[in-house]
């Protein structure tokens, strides 16, 4: 079992900075997002393209990275009750 959560602990801490990668492959690039705005602007409507990702992106990966670390670090064996 001790093997096992380590396993898991190394995939979340992976997991954590590739989901927040993700977030910035979603994001428009700087030229496509200015001509959408400046399309929206012209047409009466707000600016809304943003070259940043979601703060959920951040969010996401902050928690995994924190449970994988926890996971895998050896004195988180209280936390579990393991022996």
């Amino acid at each position: 079992m001790n093997g096992m959560r380590r396993a898991l602990g190394i995939l979340l801490v992976v997991a954590g900075p590739v989901i927040v990668a993700a977030g910035y492959l979603r994001v428009p690039s700087a030229s496509t997002c200015a001509a959408d705005n400046g399309i929206a602007l012209d047409l009466g409507k707000s600016a809304t393209c943003s070259t940043t990702p979601s703060p959920l992106y951040f969010v996401a990966g902050a928690v995994l990275l924190i449970a994988g670390v926890l996971l895998v670090l050896p004195w988180s064996r209280w936390l579990t009750g393991a022996n």
